[in-house]
């Protein structure tokens, strides 16, 4: 396929900061789509890893209290191996924690996008709030109450953040008018 002489680049006729503009253009993101789910990621991490290697140095204690180490040489290799255990467990818990609670935040983000996309700004919290418990209720199928709650919980949540949005835009524009009269 031949490529006209606009698209040639350096000889395509355009001043530079016109194609640097063309060549670096981004689709607007706000910020909270990228934030939500990379928080809740480092969130599931950090709970992951805590976790995990409380729960590994447990069951590692657990499975060789039998057997304690008689000599000196036998407490270190010990306490190495269960160290080793230990961080393997965490990292291990970590990586899934941190893919459940980024996969939760994705969720929510998207389907709150996709509410906007469709024109349901002001329920897009709520619809995506409902539609992240029914995901996680269709994953995990919990007993009906508790998928209920799930989606109660979802929903609650969802609404929560929708007034916090309004609060806040109510904020910003009362202190512009503050600002602006005084």
């Amino acid at each position: 396929m031949a490529t006209t002489s606009a698209e040639a680049g350096p000889s395509s006729g355009l001043a530079y900061e016109e194609r640097n503009r063309l060549e670096n253009q981004l689709p607007a993101v706000s910020w909270d789509v990228v934030a939500v789910p990379a928080g809740l990621t480092a969130l599931g991490v950090m709970l992951g890893l805590l976790r995990g290697s409380r729960m590994a140095g447990l069951q590692f204690a657990a499975e060789n209290a039998h057997r304690a180490p008689k000599t000196m040489d036998g407490w270190y290799f010990y306490q190495k191996t269960k160290n080793y255990r230990v961080i393997l467990g965490g990292l291990k818990a970590g990586a899934l924690r941190g893919l459940q609670l980024g996969g939760v935040g994705t969720t929510y983000v998207g389907l709150r996008e996709a509410g906007r996309y469709v024109g349901m700004q002001e329920w897009s919290e709520c619809l995506a709030g409902l539609g992240t418990g029914g995901v996680i209720g269709a994953v995990y199928r919990p007993p009906r109450r508790q998928f209920i709650q799930l989606l109660a919980l979802g929903a609650g949540f969802g609404l929560t953040t929708a007034l916090l949005r309004r609060a806040q835009a109510w904020g910003k524009k009362r202190r512009a008018e503050l600002e602006g009269g005084a």
